[in-house]
């Protein structure tokens, strides 16, 4: 998972984990629009990659079962 993964810093990591061959990348963040046209625009440069949007805000009090119902092994948050 890429928190704030449609910024400026954030959709530089999407894009280079989207070369790695079967990794399923979770952009998420606050703007679930933005989240959204990110995984749309890994999409088109990348043919194999697997992605979704979710949003998510880190000032969530229950944010914990949130990342935990995600699925995600690893958050990296930008």
């Amino acid at each position: 998972m890429v928190m704030v993964g449609y910024g400026f810093f954030g959709s530089r990591v999407a894009h280079r984990l989207a070369r790695i061959n079967g990794l399923h990348i979770i952009i998420a963040g606050r703007r679930g629009d933005q989240a959204e046209l990110m995984c749309d625009a890994l999409c088109d440069a990348f043919a194999n990659v697997s992605s979704s949007s979710l949003v998510l805000d880190i000032r969530w009090p229950d944010l914990a079962a949130a990342l935990r119902a995600s699925g995600a092994d690893a958050v990296i948050h930008t």
